[in-house]
């Protein structure tokens, strides 16, 4: 069996960003993440699921990882107001 050359493939990231329109509000949705960004984005979901005693909760993980991805992937700012 002949090997292919990764490079020879023309593979390359989508940079794309969609933009959805709701409620008269422009919604950007990102549709790649490098990896780097998304290890930061594991990295903000487990540090925020811990509790004092750093044992894991699950339904702050479940949590946390909605918001972030929310946060990562699109330009919506979730505050407490």
């Amino acid at each position: 069996m002949a090997k292919v050359a990764f490079t020879k493939l023309g593979l390359k990231k989508d940079d794309f960003i969609k933009e959805i329109e709701w409620n008269g509000q422009k919604i950007e949705v990102k549709q790649f993440l490098s990896t780097g960004e998304k290890l930061d984005l594991i990295s903000r979901v487990v540090n925020l699921s811990t509790d004092e005693h750093a044992f894991y909760n699950p339904c702050k993980v479940e949590i946390f990882e909605i918001i972030e991805i929310i946060m990562t992937y699109t330009n919506i700012n979730i505050t407490d107001k």
